[in-house]
C-alpha cells in the first residue's frame, strides 16, 4: 500500500520551532521536514516509520507549515502567485473554515499537487476539520481511499462529507460517525519506542508533573488540577495559560511550554505524571495520548478512572487511578512516600505499553482496517 499521511501541527508550535531555529525556513524541503519530524510533535513520523517497517510505502506531509510547503513549491517549480485559486471555505458556527485569519488557498493548492505527485492508495488525514470539501473533491481521481482521524470534540456532520472512513480513539465517536452513515473504526493512540533513544535522565528530577492545555475547553480539568495542586506540589507545562486567573496555583507553578521531545524528556524525568481526560470529549472512556506517552517513557501514571481502563492496564499495578481530586491527592501522597511501589508501578506500566501499545502494534491494526475498506 502507498499511504500519504497529512498532518496539521499546532500553529504555536510551528512559530516556536522556526523562531528557535533561525534560517530553518531557507533549508531544503527534505531538511525542514526531517527537522520538524525529529521534534516528536504529535504523531511525528510514528505512522510512516512503522508502516514502512511493515513493508508499505508511507510519507508524511505537514500541510499547514507555510515555510515548509513554500519550499516544496519552489523545488517543484510551482508559481504560487498565478497557480492557486481561492477555494470555497465552509463555515461552522459562524467561523470561517478552517478558522484561519487569511486566505490559505495556496496551501491547499500545494497539497493537491503533492497528492497528485504521490498518487497514494490511502490519503490519511490527521485532522478531520482542516481540508475543505472542494479540495477533497479535487483529489478523488488520485486516491483510492480517503481516511480521517478524529479524537477531539465531535465536529459538525458536514465535516464528515468527502471521507470514506473516519477513525477515532473514542469508542462513542465511532458510534456517532456510523449513525451519520460514515464508515468508522476504532484506533487507539500509542507510543513510539524510538523515543527512549532520545531521552535521558538528567540531574533535574520532578516529582509530580502535568503537561497539557489550560485554555477554556480544559476548564473542568483546570478546576481539578487546582484542587490537587493546593495540597500536593505539581509542576505544570503547556499552553493556554492566559486563560487562568492571575492567582491560579497552576500559573504559580507553571514552567513554560513543552512541545514534542521536550514533553517526553520532562515526563521521563518525572516520578509521577498526572493525567485527566476532557470529559466532554472522552466521556466514559480512557482515550488520550498521555496514557501511552507517560507509561512509555517510564513515569508512574496517575489517571482518572474510566470504564475501559482495566482493559488497557492492570489497575493499581500498572497505573494508579482516582475518581475525585481528594482521592488523587491521597494516591499522590502515597506514591511520594513509597519509592519502591512507585517505581514498580512505573516499570509495570512501561512494560505493558512497550509490549502491546507501540505504534508498531497500532500500525498493524491500521493496515488491517485499511485493507478491509480498500
Amino acid at each position: 500500500m502507498r499511504i500519504l499521511i497529512v498532518d496539521i501541527y499546532y500553529r504555536p508550535f510551528l512559530h516556536w520551532c522556526y523562531g528557535q531555529h533561525p534560517g530553518l525556513e531557507h533549508q531544503l524541503y527534505s531538511e525542514q521536514l526531517h527537522f520538524l519530524l525529529s521534534q516528536c510533535f504529535g504523531t511525528a513520523d510514528f505512522y510512516s516509520f512503522n508502516l514502512m517497517k511493515l513493508g508499505h510505502e508511507a510519507k508524511e506531509i505537514i500541510a499547514n507549515c507555510e515555510p515548509l510547503q513554500r519550499q516544496w513549491a519552489r523545488e517543484n517549480g510551482l508559481r504560487m502567485e498565478r497557480h492557486w485559486p481561492k477555494f470555497t471555505l465552509r463555515h461552522w458556527h459562524g467561523l470561517p473554515f478552517p478558522m484561519l485569519h487569511r486566505n490559505y488557498g495556496w496551501l491547499f493548492g500545494i497539497l493537491v499537487e503533492q497528492i497528485k505527485a504521490y498518487k497514494p492508495d490511502v490519503l490519511y488525514v490527521q485532522d478531520l476539520g482542516w481540508i475543505p470539501q472542494d479540495i477533497l473533491g479535487k483529489i478523488r481521481e488520485y486516491v483510492h481511499l480517503v481516511v480521517a482521524q478524529h479524537g477531539s470534540a465531535l465536529p459538525h456532520p458536514e465535516a464528515c462529507v468527502g471521507y470514506d472512513l473516519i477513525l477515532s480513539c473514542v469508542p462513542t465517536f465511532v458510534e456517532s460517525f456510523r449513525k451519520l452513515g460514515v464508515n468508522s473504526e476504532f484506533l487507539a493512540h500509542g507510543f513510539d519506542d524510538r523515543v527512549l533513544q532520545w531521552v535521558e535522565r538528567t540531574g533535574v528530577q520532578y516529582k509530580v508533573t502535568h503537561i497539557g492545555g489550560y485554555d477554556a475547553v480544559h476548564n473542568e480539568r483546570n478546576m481539578m488540577l487546582e484542587r490537587v495542586a493546593q495540597r500536593v506540589g505539581v509542576d505544570f507545562w503547556g499552553y493556554g495559560i492566559h486563560n487562568l486567573p492571575p492567582d491560579s496555583i497552576i500559573r504559580q507553578n507553571f514552567r513554560g511550554i513543552a512541545w514534542g521531545l521536550d514533553m517526553y524528556k520532562i515526563r521521563h524525568n518525572s516520578w509521577i505524571t498526572l493525567n485527566k481526560h476532557i470529559n466532554s470529549v472522552a466521556g466514559r472512556f480512557a482515550a488520550n495520548q498521555t496514557l501511552y506517552e507517560a507509561t512509555g517513557v517510564g513515569t508512574c501514571l496517575v489517571t482518572d478512572m474510566k470504564d475501559n481502563l482495566n482493559q488497557l492496564f492492570e489497575l493499581e499495578k500498572e497505573v494508579l487511578t482516582y475518581t475525585s481530586a481528594e482521592e488523587c491527592v491521597e494516591k499522590l501522597c502515597y506514591l511520594l512516600n513509597h519509592d519502591g511501589d512507585r517505581e514498580a508501578i512505573a516499570h509495570a506500566g512501561q512494560q505493558r505499553t512497550l509490549c502491546e501499545y507501540t505504534y508498531y502494534h497500532r500500525m498493524q491494526e491500521l493496515v488491517e482496517i485499511l485493507e478491509k475498506h480498500l
